[in-house]
């Protein structure tokens, strides 16, 4: 079963598939581990302060898809990617898919943003730090959304990578995210993601789009977990959590940072954390096939 064929069965079995936002190989391969049946890398706090570069339009499409594809090559389940904006000419949007789907990225998203000024402009109130003012995000218009949407399908080369139809919209106007949800579910999407929709907007969302729905939750305070079940009872197919594992990592990085440099200390050494890591990056397995190698190369002479 090929990789965009994963995505689909898991699209097919009932219930709402939980998708973890991972950054590096450790995360994805600790997903994998853990049971995921796929992960999720986006373009902000997945690929940004790796490159270290805001989420702003800043990144090329290709930086993306090889980010996601080093990814892709590292695990057997699905990958699914952010595109951003695909590099907005429908041309280098449909490129963008095609060069995805050779990378082994399972499903991807392209969003109708207008990224020709910025966005994600960091928020005033917090003083230009961390929070996002998403107010001054601007979308093109709906037919330049629908023919972007349409140059993502035009670059589908195997008819199982999963083309996700994403919309900001909602930003601005519920009704004119599901127009645009609706639109691009009428042209094939496989998955529709209204992105700022809030969980109380689910229900409805998922009442008007004849296509699975994908969410994530963007408020600073996160979602309990009656929240995220409330989410499946209303219908959401999947929802997606982008930036919980890599701010643990780049907050426990900060910190070991920070005592190193303030006060010298080394932290003693974590052995549940190591076996964990050998676990994940398969460390036993290279060994063996090392020894191997080794013993087959002794015997001759």
């Amino acid at each position: 079963m090929g990789i965009g064929s994963q995505l689909r069965h898991l699209l097919s079995q009932p219930g709402m598939l939980r998708i973890p936002g991972v950054h590096d190989g450790y995360s994805a391969r600790a997903a994998e581990v853990m049971g995921f049946g796929a992960v999720y890398i986006g373009g902000g706090v997945g690929i940004g302060p790796n490159l270290g570069l805001p989420d702003m339009g800043v990144m090329q499409s290709s930086h993306l898809i090889a980010a996601a594809g080093r990814l892709a090559q590292l695990v057997d389940i699905p990958v699914i990617a952010d595109l951003d904006d695909g590099g907005g000419h429908v041309l280098r949007v449909r490129q963008a898919v095609t060069d995805a789907e050779r990378a082994g990225i399972a499903g991807v998203h392209i969003e109708d943003s207008d990224f020709s000024a910025g966005r994600h402009f960091p928020s005033a109130t917090q003083g230009g730090g961390g929070h996002l003012n998403f107010s001054d995000d601007r979308v093109i218009g709906f037919d330049a959304a629908v023919e972007r949407f349409k140059a993502a399908l035009s670059g589908r080369r195997d008819p199982d990578t999963v083309i996700i139809g994403r919309t900001d919209a909602a930003l601005h106007s519920f009704d004119e995210a599901i127009r645009r949800g609706r639109a691009f579910a009428d042209l094939g999407a496989d998955v529709v993601f209204l992105a700022h929709l809030a969980p109380e907007q689910v229900r409805l969302a998922v009442e008007a789009i004849p296509a699975p729905l994908m969410n994530c939750v963007l408020d600073p305070a996160g979602a309990s977990p009656a929240a995220c079940t409330a989410m499946e009872q209303d219908g959401l197919k999947i929802l997606f959590d982008h930036r919980a594992v890599p701010l643990a990592a780049y907050q426990a990085e900060w910190a070991a940072l920070e005592r190193f440099r303030d006060q010298g200390d080394i932290a003693p050494d974590l052995p549940g954390t190591r076996v964990q890591l050998a676990q994940v990056i398969r460390h036993a397995e290279w060994a063996e096939i090392a020894r191997d190698h080794r013993t087959a190369t002794d015997q001759t002479h």
